[in-house]
């Protein structure tokens, strides 16, 4: 509870700029407000963007089974549509028949 009443008024005292006003009238002592505005400043230099370290999470599938590109480009190969040059491919399976097709090859897919 005191750390959210010491970061509470950290951020009213950031909002309001310097002065006593907020310690006055929370009664609570400059040294609180001041610690307040350092986790308040160290809260803010951590990446909000990333939710996990950087390499950690699941791998990729290409780690774990590095032949699967070449098994699903055997599925689609025989009957691919578009210009050979381009790597943009088009095909008439069914996401479900290659889903099948691939879960036939050992390949866990959904």
């Amino acid at each position: 509870m005191r750390e959210g009443r010491r970061l509470w008024a950290a951020t009213k005292a950031r909002s309001y700029g310097y002065g006593g006003i907020v310690s006055k009238a929370t009664q609570t002592s400059s040294k609180i407000i001041d610690k307040g505005l350092k986790e308040l400043d160290s809260l803010n230099s951590i990446d909000q963007t990333r939710v996990r370290a950087a390499g950690n999470g699941r791998k990729s599938v290409k780690n774990k089974h590095s032949d699967i590109l070449k098994t699903l480009e055997d599925l689609v190969d025989p009957i691919d549509r578009g210009a050979p040059e381009f790597p943009l491919k088009w095909t008439s399976k069914s996401v479900r028949k290659l889903e099948g097709a691939m879960l036939n090859a050992k390949y866990s897919m959904s």
